[in-house]
């Protein structure tokens, strides 16, 4: 079943209209009179609905089931990634981590980043594209920092923060054994640039983060570009999660 983005979607059994950018797919997908496809606004409501034709062929599609959270995980991660110039590998990093189930992408300068300027509509719009090939419920918030440090000050203190490391004190052999506290619902998982955090970085981290909620996990022997590190601990995570 095909899912398509309407953001203004609410519950509510009218008739729904698409945005235009919407209703391009119906014909190139090929969809005919009472076919099914599913709706999602990105902001937790889906839909399953059927598709109806007027006589000009524009179309109208009539709710017929709302769900709430479809896709979605029982816990929320976030996403943070010291910027990388190359777009490609940056927009990878965007629709595999919203395919995987974070709610949130946190873009931070670092001290060995390399500068560049982020189109950050284009990044939404990689989103969309990987909420509705994974049918998810909800679309990450992707936001722009100009240090860790202002970005570690809006993390709430019930998030735990697992910080990946080569020197980490939790190697791969033990991250399934980790304690994940029950009471804490929330976590960021922090990546940094091809050369590592400045250990000045690494130091705010420590003091930033309540303690007992800062993890730093060792992901093996091999160095990993920041997009592999990523995804792997986005995997790692949502299976102990899911599991």
């Amino acid at each position: 079943m095909e899912c398509l983005y309407q953001p203004d979607m609410i519950k509510n059994f009218a008739p729904l209209i698409l945005e235009q950018s919407e209703q391009k797919h119906f014909k190139v997908l090929r969809l005919k009179e009472n076919d099914r496809v599913m709706v999602t606004n990105g902001k937790g409501l889906s839909a399953i609905v059927s598709i109806h034709y007027n006589k000009d062929w524009n179309v109208s599609l009539m709710p017929l089931e709302f769900f709430d959270n479809l896709g979605e995980l029982t816990r929320k991660i976030s996403l943070m990634i010291c910027k990388i110039s190359d777009k490609d590998r940056l927009e990878f990093i965007i629709e595999k981590s919203t395919e995987i189930g974070i709610i949130e992408i946190l873009l931070s300068q670092c001290t060995y980043s390399q500068p560049n300027k982020i189109n950050i509509e284009r990044l939404k719009s990689k989103a969309v594209s990987a909420i509705k090939q994974s049918k998810r419920s909800v679309l990450p918030e992707i936001k722009e920092f100009l240090s860790i440090e202002l970005l570690l000050k809006e993390i709430s203190t019930n998030t735990i923060v697992i910080l990946l490391d080569e020197q980490g004190d939790t190697p791969l052999s033990q991250i399934n054994n980790v304690d994940f506290k029950s009471g804490l619902n929330s976590f960021l998982i922090i990546v940094g640039p091809e050369g590592g955090l400045a250990s000045e970085e690494k130091r705010k981290i420590s003091s930033l983060i309540k303690k007992g909620n800062l993890i730093k996990w060792n992901l093996g022997n091999r160095r990993l570009r920041t997009e592999t590190a990523a995804i792997k601990a986005l995997s790692i995570l949502t299976t102990i999660i899911e599991s």
